[in-house]
């Protein structure tokens, strides 16, 4: 990035991530998938069909 002539670098590193699962209430199957980036708090939240994966 340039700023008056000047070359100023920038560099974020988004790397410190947690998960954790949310189940939701008993006789449901519905679970959230929670993303979590330790630093800037910015979350991802993925809804998933069950807790565990149906294997032929």
């Amino acid at each position: 990035m340039m700023i008056h002539g000047c070359l100023k670098e920038i560099n974020v590193t988004i790397n410190n991530w947690e998960l954790d699962t949310v189940v939701g209430k008993q006789g449901t199957k519905t679970v959230l998938l929670v993303l979590t980036e330790r630093m800037t708090r910015q979350e991802i939240i993925i809804k998933l069909a069950a807790k565990s994966e149906n294997k032929p």
